[in-house]
């Protein structure tokens, strides 16, 4: 007899359920590709964000 574990069982799904609230990282484990793309979004629009930013936010110090 096998004692490897059948994720078509249903086992899993019945233990989340059980629990009775949202698993952020058991979720972002299950969609990988969501989670590399979403962080790849928040990386190129930080990067964008940077890029535009002003040049001069303070006033120039004057010498005396």
């Amino acid at each position: 007899m096998s004692t490897t574990h059948d994720p078509a069982s249903g086992e899993d799904s019945a233990r989340r359920h059980e629990e009775g609230r949202f698993n952020l990282s058991a979720w972002a484990l299950r969609h990988r590709a969501l989670v590399v793309f979403l962080i790849a979004m928040a990386t190129i629009f930080g990067i964008l964000a940077y890029t535009r930013l002003a040049q001069s936010e303070d006033p120039p110090f004057t010498s005396a």
